[in-house]
């Protein structure tokens, strides 16, 4: 909420848009006659487990450093540039990890739903943009508190989002 701020996009997107949002794959579920083979089951439950682990364990691992910057992940000493900006678990292979993780939940949300409409994938498209605008004014909003380390940040973790893509 902090980074947000507390205003209308918040407001709107928590009471309405995510009210809508989360529960449309459940109109295409039970209007489906053909049964998911056990592949298909499995994977969504695997994207969603993967997904799950990401965001979660991301973002534990970022509060806990703010918390203690020297507190150990994956067994190490945490890395970071000059105390600020956490370069080691998940957050050495992109700036932003719980939204990948994030995006992987949705895909397991939706995937469920096959190809029957694309507002089926509605709720992981619009999540994508809403992250990548988000990305976006984080990206500038980090090079204006941080300067110099940001760009030291950069170099080291040049992943956005998603590891080795963008």
């Amino acid at each position: 909420i902090i980074a947000e701020h507390f205003g209308f996009m918040l407001i709107w997107g928590d009471y309405v848009f995510i009210a809508f949002l989360f529960g449309l794959q459940n109109v295409f579920l039970w209007k489906a006659t053909d049964s998911m083979s056990p592949v298909h089951a499995t994977a969504c439950v695997v994207i969603f487990l993967v997904g799950f682990a990401i965001f979660r364990g991301s973002n534990a691992q970022k509060h806990a450093f703010k918390q203690n910057p020297r507190i150990m992940i994956w067994g190490k000493p945490a890395e970071s540039i000059h105390g600020r900006l956490l370069v080691s678990g998940y957050w050495r292979y992109a700036r932003h990890m719980n939204y990948f993780g994030d995006l992987l939940l949705a895909v397991a949300f939706c995937l469920p739903c096959g190809a029957q409409s694309p507002w089926a994938w509605f709720y992981f498209i619009y999540l994508l943009l809403l992250l990548l605008n988000r990305d976006y004014r984080d990206e500038q909003r980090c090079a204006a508190k941080y300067g110099e380390l940001w760009d030291q940040y950069r170099s080291i973790v040049p992943s956005r989002i998603v590891p080795l893509v963008y």
